[in-house]
Parts: structure tokens; sequence; C-alpha cells
């Protein structure tokens, strides 16, 4: 069973790779804390993109199973689910645990 800490590892291993790609100068500090997307996130829009391809590649290599982070399942009513490592990490925690229910 998938759980929260296992999720926020994942995101981190993401991050990680992401650095990878990008410019030293643009390449973020990964931590549990990190704001990722919005008024002071640390990626511009094609960052998290990027981001969001690494996480759905991940997901489905180490689970099997394929989510769209991005599709339907945001609801524009609730929490960014992109804003930090927390909102990302319960936001993919709750459609892993959708998808093998």
């Amino acid at each position: 069973m998938t759980n929260a800490p296992e999720i926020t590892s994942l995101i981190s291993d993401a991050l990680e790779e992401l650095n990878q790609l990008m410019l030293p100068e643009n390449r973020v500090k990964v931590s549990p804390d990190l704001e990722l997307f919005g008024n002071n996130g640390a990626l511009d829009s094609l960052a998290l993109v990027n981001l969001v391809v690494i996480l759905e590649d991940q997901i489905y290599s180490r689970y099997n199973i394929e989510i769209s982070l991005a599709g339907d399942q945001v609801n524009p009513q609730q929490t960014n689910p992109f804003k930090n490592v927390k909102s990302l990490s319960e936001h993919i925690l709750k459609l892993v645990q959708n998808r093998n229910n």
C-alpha cells in the first residue's frame, strides 16, 4: 500500500531528475517544504509540466498505474495541488488510492 512518505520521496526523486534538466541557476533546493507553483513557487509553468511528466512516468514505473496529475480530478474549488510538496503528495496519494480501489 502506498503511503504519504513514499509519495513524498517519489516527488523528491522527480525534483532531482527535473534539476538535471534545468540550468544550474534555475535548479531548486529539494525539501518537503518546497513551494512548487504559485506566487512564491520555485517552478515556472514549463518546469511544472516537466515535473508532472516525470512524476506520471515514475508512478507508472513504480506502481503500474496510469494517472493524470493535471486531469479532470483537479477541482478548481479546492487548494491548488501543485502549490507545494505536501499538497502534491496528498493529491498523488488520493489518485493512486482511487485507482487501487
